[in-house]
């Protein structure tokens, strides 16, 4: 049977060759440009059908997506208020202080655990249907949006009722918080090749990510202290995390230095980490 030319003209052609495709850059960055224009389709329908199933039998729903941010704000600050332990001044009343660093560090620990996620419950579909890979990526990253869009909402009210100033810094918080997704997403588009091979990785993230939390001045103030400063200051989290809170409460940075290095770090890195999962995806399918 014949096909009509003007259907087989509108075909794909695909081309399999043993050549690395990394020796051609320019088609590479041309076919994820244009599978992620195709996706968006895919990506609906997965980001949909997920979030349908999680809440269908699920009473509180999306209130799920804050109760842990303000348990850990009430049971800090019942820690701190009974001199279990003993914290600096916040700029900004400490319970609310706690809740919107809390947030944040969701934000950064689901980003960092997004590529492997997704790529782990897409790997059936990947095995059964030619689909492009980046729709699993944009439905994972849907769907922290629609999570963590929630938690900001709440946060705005808390911010409204508790009569928290919000300044005019809020605009370059939310470039500086898209900073913060993709530092954490580009560590997990490293991880992913290695980590869908082996379970270790993905058994070792929620422990390096929890010690990692404690690391991080969330329930507390940055140290000023050495070397409690110098763990603070090492840590590529904080810059990003405390200038979001700062941006937005009063309008000022600190670090500007390390700030600006760790964001041109995440843009290298995002670029290469995406190259490395577009083409190892392919080989972790076929193993």
């Amino acid at each position: 049977m014949q096909l009509d030319p003007k259907t087989q003209e509108t075909l794909p052609v695909v081309i399999y060759t043993h050549e690395s495709r990394l020796r051609r850059p320019g088609e590479l960055f041309k076919e994820i440009w244009t599978d992620l224009r195709s996706s968006k389709e895919l990506a609906w329908q997965l980001f949909y059908r997920k979030i349908s199933m999680r809440y269908r039998q699920s009473f509180l729903g999306p209130l799920w997506a804050f109760i842990p941010p303000i348990l850990v704000a009430l049971t800090s600050t019942f820690l701190r208020e009974s001199g279990v332990f003993e914290v600096g001044d916040t700029t900004i009343p400490y319970p609310i202080y706690v809740l919107f660093a809390t947030i944040l560090w969701q934000i950064f620990s689901r980003s960092l655990d997004m590529p492997l996620r997704a790529m782990g419950e897409g790997l059936a579909l990947l095995r059964t249907v030619r689909v492009p890979v980046e729709g699993l990526l944009l439905a994972a990253i849907a769907e922290l949006v629609f999570d963590q869009g929630i938690q900001i909402l709440v946060l705005a009210a808390v911010f409204a009722i508790f009569h928290v100033p919000i300044t005019w810094g809020v605009i370059p918080a939310v470039g500086a918080l898209l900073l913060l997704i993709g530092f954490g997403m580009s560590l997990g588009l490293f991880l992913v090749p290695i980590g869908s091979l082996y379970t270790d990785i993905p058994s070792a993230l929620p422990y390096l990510t929890r010690f990692w939390f404690f690391l991080t001045p969330i329930l507390y103030p940055p140290p000023t202290d050495w070397p409690y400063s110098l763990l603070v200051e090492l840590n590529p989290v904080t810059p990003l995390l405390l200038n979001v809170i700062n941006l937005t409460t009063t309008g000022t940075m600190e670090n500007v230095v390390t700030f600006t290095a760790i964001s041109l770090l995440t843009v290298v890195a995002f670029v290469v980490g995406w190259v490395i999962y577009r083409v190892s995806v392919p080989l972790l399918v076929e193993r």
